[in-house]
């Protein structure tokens, strides 16, 4: 119903362009779901993954 109000909307929503990266956000979606699904099969561990941020996890902190 939004799509018939406006011309522009509904030639814009069909461009190739727009439904591809539609799509595409579509997929990463499914895909990090599915890796958060495999993650959280896994066992527990005793100690954290280190991360990206984990030098400065580890970096000195300043006491106040």
């Amino acid at each position: 119903m939004l799509l018939e109000w406006s011309a522009v909307l509904y030639d814009f929503t069909r461009s190739g362009y727009i439904r591809g990266a539609v799509s595409g956000l579509g997929i990463i979606n499914l895909w990090v779901g599915i890796v958060e699904v495999f993650e959280a099969w896994q066992p527990a561990r005793d100690e954290p993954a280190a991360g990206v941020l984990a030098p400065l996890d580890e970096a000195p902190r300043r006491q106040a």
